[in-house]
């Protein structure tokens, strides 16, 4: 097997351990998420907002989204 081999072996297991840990994560919130709109009175609309919220503070995942963080950005500042 060839270096480049082993690496991509390495990574592609990397992944699957990653993909695993965020499956785990989201079956864990998604119950965490349910029990409390279910036990709280009013935390599933002000989750959902703030959830919303901070959308805008996260990494752009395309050009589209980050032409409109650099937008909101430029308003800002202007404000």
């Amino acid at each position: 097997m060839s270096n480049e081999q082993r690496i991509i072996e390495i990574l592609a297991r990397r992944v699957l351990f990653l993909e695993s840990q965020l499956d785990e994560t989201v079956w864990t919130e998604t119950a965490l998420i349910g029990t409390l709109k279910e036990l709280v009175p009013g935390f599933g609309p002000r989750f959902d907002q703030l959830r919303n919220a901070v959308k805008t503070m996260t990494s752009p995942r395309d050009l589209e989204e980050l032409a409109e963080l650099e937008s909101l950005l430029s308003k800002r500042k202007q404000s």
